[in-house]
């Protein structure tokens, strides 16, 4: 495992059954302080303290301080596939660049493709120009997608000058995440720098969601390198960066004074366990057997994660912004299943999940999503969405002061939901590795895509395969 220590200064779960089952999901501006202000804000360069939410609106929160939830009885919404997008091969990965409406899709193989958006608001129709090359092809460093590996995650830097990747490598199956200069829709590939590589003692459980966080810091996600049982008990031990979800500042780093980077991204110090021999400086979180897709709440900043289970119980788990996100929580693997003692004792401290299901009627894997916080369904305000691997459908859940009060399974959705995608603007699309990507849809558009120059719309989505 080569990971630095702090600076001086300061699963897949199973994807795609066959081959899906097999895979068993300007500056940045930082602070250091998860706690310091109510949620959610950014401290500028002066340290003062904007009124804007991270996705740059100024009104997300309610006069009450609470957003705003829509009732989930009420909410309706309809997938519309967007067949301009078929030809993507596994579709694994969504990321936007702030201030711009286009996506950037991964493809498990290792590509990474622009796809331009044009949305006519007085219509609600949208124009999709996918390009006629990748931006990015690292599929020769990937190698082969056998078990649970390939490209795994995505996601862009908070001022957009920065494309991160996370992979697998092909030469020894170790979890790599570089960065890569990225300016008007092009990718420096000249730019490449590793910023972190993780050996992994088995094939599966590899984690490796990107997310850029409310504080601008690059969070990361590790499984607990895999084996049945977690067989090293990684999920209870931080001093190692299996089964942890990890917290780096990417924009700093220690040069020597001949320019050779000596550590190649920065420790926040207000990490958990800087300075603590209890843990690694890294370490945001621990105790999660495979979290498969994690989101930051755009306007609250709750860290929802979804977390692969063993055999019986899948876990959605919600650590509240007013809370610290999750700061050093230990969310029980492999003592605990979800709620239940596995190879307990249940752990001190142990933070549970909001929410978990059982593998009965077929489940199998989770696939964690996003609180949408669009404006094109105001009935889904508020409402966090998950699908399962193995399980056409897809799921909503609602919390208030960090408690569950509601919860429903949605009449629509495809099979094999690698993952979710947020659009720069809260609307939601749906990745899977059998049907293609969908956009989430008010009740009624349905094909109100065309595609970019000859006017056809795309499939109406009724969520089957």
């Amino acid at each position: 495992m080569v990971t630095p220590k702090l600076r001086g200064s300061a699963a897949l779960p199973a994807l795609s059954l066959l081959p899906a089952l097999l895979l068993l999901a300007g500056a940045c501006a930082t602070t250091d302080d998860p706690t310091a202000e109510p949620a959610p804000i950014v401290v500028d360069d002066e340290g003062s303290t904007p009124t804007t939410t991270p996705d740059g609106s100024s009104d997300a929160p309610s006069a009450d301080g609470e957003p705003l939830v829509a009732d989930i009885d009420a909410a309706e919404f309809e997938l519309t596939e967007i067949a301009e997008l078929d030809e993507l091969e596994e579709p694994i990965a969504l990321a936007a660049h702030q201030g711009s409406p286009n996506l950037y899709i991964a493809e498990r193989q290792g590509r990474i493709w622009e796809v331009e958006v044009n949305h006519d608001e007085e219509r609600d129709t949208y124009e999709y120009d996918l390009g006629s090359s990748p931006i990015l092809d690292i599929s020769a460093a990937v190698g082969n997608t056998d078990g649970e590996k390939g490209l795994l995650g995505i996601a862009f830097s908070s001022d957009g000058r920065r494309l991160f990747v996370s992979y697998t490598q092909a030469a020894d199956g170790s979890s790599r995440v570089e960065a890569y200069d990225f300016e008007d829709g092009d990718v420096d590939e000249d730019s490449a720098a590793t910023l972190l590589t993780v050996e992994q003692p088995f094939p599966n459980h590899n984690g490796g969601h990107l997310v850029i966080g409310p504080d601008g810091f690059l969070y990361f996600g590790l499984g607990d390198g895999g084996g049945e049982d977690d067989p090293d008990d990684n999920g209870q031990d931080p001093n190692t960066l299996l089964g942890t979800i990890l917290r780096m500042d990417p924009e700093e780093m220690v040069v020597s004074p001949s320019g050779e980077v000596v550590v190649p991204y920065g420790i926040p110090e207000s990490n958990p366990f800087v300075g603590d021999d209890n843990g690694r400086d890294e370490v945001w979180l621990y105790g999660v057997r495979n979290p498969w897709r994690f989101s930051f709440d755009k306007q609250t900043g709750d860290l929802w994660i979804g977390d692969v289970g063993q055999n019986e119980i899948e876990e959605i788990d919600l650590l509240p912004f007013e809370d610290g996100y999750g700061i050093g929580a230990n969310l029980g693997w492999r003592n605990m299943e979800g709620s239940n003692e596995y190879l307990g004792p249940e752990p001190d401290g142990h933070v549970g999940p909001i929410f978990e299901y059982s593998h009965e009627g077929g489940n199998c894997s989770v696939t964690g999503g996003y609180v949408y916080r669009g404006t094109r369904i105001p009935s889904l305000q508020g409402v966090y969405l998950f699908s399962d691997l193995c399980e056409a459908g897809i799921r909503g859940i609602v919390a208030a002061e960090g408690e569950l009060v509601a919860e429903r399974t949605f009449d629509v959705g495809p099979s094999e939901v690698y993952s979710f995608g947020e659009a720069s603007d809260g609307e939601l699309y749906v990745l899977s590795a059998g049907s293609g990507v969908y956009r989430i849809d008010p009740v009624g558009t349905s094909g109100a895509a065309e595609s970019e120059g000859n006017g056809t719309s795309s499939d109406d989505g009724d969520g089957d395969s």
